[in-house]
């Protein structure tokens, strides 16, 4: 299999690393709008990859990867002109359809919208015989497949509450994110509640939930999180959020009570400025891999946790019940010794996207535009047992919760 990957950044160097180290692709293309920044992520290892400069947005680049069999959208789901936000994937879209070739993104713009604006592409990749698989990562991702997979062991389900945890323990807070998927995660967070899409205040609805160790019993918080924009349309349920707990959200929350996430211009000085645009303007970038080693063995860095967990309830034999699966990743540690460089939260986002690519080498004819919930049952289990040989494991729980009110 030949891979084009756009957007070369910390989780698109990570998934190229390992389709090289796992011999899961013949070839694969690298494009980024700075070969430097490529070479940097890639820790100066060029050798088995192409690396090409070009700037989606400006360069035609259908030429470039036209003669490959999946083109992965690791690029921002979307780009400002002036004060507004766009869509990018749609055009990542348009350039695969062009070119002929399956397509795989890892999440969806959805803003304002209550569905995935990949969706609206269904009939044009059906027309072209294409592939094209949506939101496939860890969360969305992993937790699309796992409430699909839950709701399979129930009657009847009414309920998934999906929980993230984001750990990080140390002398000082190193970003883990992108600064443009920090400024997401503040945003509106879209629920289903009732059978009805609603936009709720991010960090809200306050809900302890108890977590397995080394973590315990944590309050988690609504986050935007992209499986609400995807499952509703998938599975029959009445009610879905996200929700997020750990030290990193912790941190995020009290920025964005504090305002630094408020758009709107505040005067200091005689002059207008906006708390977002200035905080982003002096937050550093998310670390490059050869400082994620250093912090590590520095102990600036003492240990970072990634871990998700899905619960499904509903009824089975007329009882309440609950279906939870979940997945704890390799911890910082661990993954220094596994891909020295990728951090806590690239390598799971980047793993659970090699896993889906391995699955789609045998996924029988199937075209249109997928998220991961969508995929058949022997696809589904394809991706797990990727995961499992990476020593990945889900884990589930299964009990009558008569008391549960959901």
């Amino acid at each position: 299999m030949r891979i084009a990957i756009l957007g070369c950044g910390a989780v698109g160097s990570t998934i190229a690393r390992i389709l090289r180290s796992r011999e899961i692709a013949d070839e694969v293309l690298c494009i980024d709008r700075n070969v430097k920044r490529i070479k940097v992520f890639l820790m100066g290892d060029e050798e088995g990859f192409i690396v090409k400069e070009y700037d989606v947005l400006r360069d035609d680049i259908y030429s470039e990867v036209r003669s490959y069999d999946l083109v992965v959208n690791a690029l921002p789901t979307s780009h400002s002109i002036g004060d507004k936000e766009y869509p990018l994937n749609i055009k990542v879209m348009d350039i695969a359809l062009k070119a002929g070739v399956n397509y795989i993104d890892l999440a969806c713009f959805g803003g304002r919208s209550r569905i995935a604006e990949q969706i609206h592409l269904n009939h044009r990749f059906e027309k072209n015989n294409l592939f094209a698989l949506i939101n496939a990562v860890a969360s969305p991702g992993l937790t699309n497949l796992l409430a699909r997979e839950n709701s399979e062991e129930l009657d009847r389900v009414e309920t998934v509450s999906i929980k993230t945890l984001e750990e990080q323990r140390g002398s000082e807070f190193v970003l883990p994110w992108s600064k443009a998927e920090m400024f997401n995660v503040a945003s509106k967070s879209l629920i289903y509640r009732n059978g009805k899409f609603m936009f709720k205040e991010p960090f809200s609805e306050i809900e302890p939930y108890e977590f397995p160790e080394p973590f315990g019993r944590m309050n988690t918080y609504l986050i935007s999180s992209d499986e609400v924009y995807t499952i509703p349309y998938f599975l029959k349920i009445k009610n879905l959020d996200v929700k997020a707990a750990g030290s990193d959200i912790e941190v995020l929350r009290t920025l964005y009570r504090i305002g630094i996430f408020d758009d709107k211009p505040i005067s200091y000085k005689g002059r207008k400025i906006s708390p977002k645009k200035f905080m982003y303007s002096i937050l550093p970038d998310t670390p490059l891999p050869s400082e994620v080693v250093k912090l590590v063995e520095d102990g600036v860095i003492e240990e970072g946790y990634f871990a998700l967990f899905v619960d499904n309830y509903g009824k089975v034999r007329g009882e309440k019940a609950l279906m939870r699966s979940y997945v704890i990743f390799p911890s910082q540690t661990q993954i220094n010794e596994i891909l020295p460089g990728s951090s806590y939260i690239a390598y799971p986002t980047a793993i659970c996207t090699v896993a889906f690519i391995k699955t789609l080498i045998k996924r029988n004819n199937i075209c249109g535009v997928h998220p991961p919930e969508s995929l058949e049952k022997s696809l589904r289990r394809e991706t797990l047992n990727f995961l499992e040989k990476e020593r990945i494991f889900v884990n589930t729980e299964f009990k009558i919760v008569e008391n549960k009110q959901h």
